[in-house]
């Protein structure tokens, strides 16, 4: 550019490609926020709340949403002059498409409705060329077969794959994290052969794109009642990997925010932590107790005041709530776990913040996250996890059914009084 030889230039503006130019923007946008009024929340610093006019807004790089209660819509839209203010703003209306998701609304429903159609079909197209039709007589039911483990077993003799697995595990991922919760077991098990995949794990991973196609109308439902209730289950396997004898892929859990799924993880224990299936639970409860304690601070910055006094952890093993509540953290069987027990004990045992809960097994939606299950298992939890939209508006009787799963299990499933039980 001509310059003199040993001066270098100063940048009075942030240019995209240096080194800090995302930090800088983050720190401009954020001194308009709060010029304006808003306080970013306390556990996530890309979400604003304004504390007197309901208006919410979040921030994903560049891209904005902002919303407010209905009979606030005035005071959305001199947000939103404020923002064309200010910036070079397109404003795109009531958001239809967001990060690679799809979004509809039923308002006189009260609900919204969130899928990827568009992006589970692009990649269809780019990793099941020359499979068009599926190689099964139909459509997997399942995203994972029952005998996963025994291929998984025969593939360890494969020579490595070098084909696109993990951009298709990373596509199966984004999809998992943020509308197909039910394929959290098959894609937990799939990112752990990353490193070295096999011929077997690529098709593993095919079958779980063949079964998006077969339900590719499927989708999350948001809203519908207002049940301002925390309600996480959880459950956790034990020694599933014959080869390793760890608890493969897993422990998962998974938050409802009243009938709407908030959290939700699906991940294998690291090392060698459990040496029984209580011990693997508590491994489990430790993880969900954080996400839980990390979720009530950012609900009560939303507005949900009472939500310390409306959380639930759901449980399926007696001994592990039994240790927990008691905090019996000398006992020789658990002491190498103390500072689990330790923490989960001190959290729970006051019953302040979060009331620990045990249901039968069959009735924990978590199961769908810790080993393969037979087709009509399979559905019965899908059902209360993602839904059909394909004519959702049209049937209302559906939408009463779903509306009320987690409300007639909370009380109907299992006794109230079960909250002040000692195990």
């Amino acid at each position: 550019m001509g310059d003199e030889q040993g001066f270098v230039r100063e940048l009075f503006k942030a240019m995209n490609g240096i080194d800090n130019a995302a930090q800088i923007w983050n720190k401009h946008f954020h001194s308009f926020m709060i010029r304006e009024g808003f306080i970013r929340t306390s556990r996530d610093d890309c979400l604003y709340v304004h504390p007197n006019n309901s208006v919410q807004s979040s921030v994903y790089v560049d891209d904005i949403l902002a919303s407010s209660d209905p009979d606030k819509k005035a005071e959305l839209d001199k947000f939103v002059r404020k923002l064309q203010k200010d910036f070079v703003v397109r404003v795109l209306g009531e958001p239809t498409k967001f990060l690679g998701m799809e979004i509809s609304y039923m308002r006189e429903q009260g609900i919204c409705c969130v899928s990827q159609q568009g992006y589970r079909e692009k990649l269809a197209r780019t990793f099941l060329t020359g499979h068009d039709s599926s190689p099964y007589p139909s459509f997997p039911p399942t995203p994972m077969e029952a005998n996963v483990y025994e291929k998984l077993q025969l593939a360890k003799d494969e020579p490595k794959f070098e084909g696109p697995f993990r951009s298709i595990v990373g596509g199966l991922l984004y999809l998992f994290v943020c509308t197909r919760i039910e394929i959290g077991f098959a894609v937990s098990i799939l990112t752990q052969h990353l490193a070295n995949p096999k011929q077997t794990h690529f098709l593993l991973a095919q079958r779980v794109l063949f079964y998006l196609l077969g339900t590719k109308t499927f989708g999350l439902i948001l809203g519908g009642e207002n049940i301002p209730s925390l309600v996480a289950f959880l459950d956790a396997s034990f020694v599933n990997d014959k080869d390793d004898r760890k608890s493969m892929a897993m422990g998962g859990y998974i938050i409802f925010l009243g009938n709407s799924p908030l959290s939700w993880s699906a991940k294998k224990h690291r090392g060698v932590q459990a040496v029984s299936s209580t011990e693997s639970e508590i491994v489990q409860i430790a993880e969900a107790t954080k996400e839980i304690l990390w979720l009530q601070p950012l609900l009560l910055d939303l507005g949900f005041a009472l939500i310390l006094w409306a959380t639930e952890l759901i449980v399926d093993n007696e001994p592990a709530a039994h240790i927990l509540l008691n905090n019996p953290t000398h006992a020789n069987r658990t002491k190498h776990m103390d500072i689990k027990i330790k923490f989960c004990g001190e959290v729970l045992s006051k019953r302040d913040k979060i009331s620990l809960r045990y249901v039968p097994s069959k009735l924990n939606f978590a199961d769908i996250f810790t080993k393969p299950l037979n087709t009509v298992r399979f559905r019965d939890l899908r059902s209360v996890l993602v839904q059909n939209l394909d004519g959702i508006a049209d049937n209302t009787q559906f939408l009463r059914r779903t509306f009320s799963v987690l409300r007639d299990f909370i009380t109907l499933s299992t006794p109230r009084s079960r909250h002040n039980a000692t195990y």
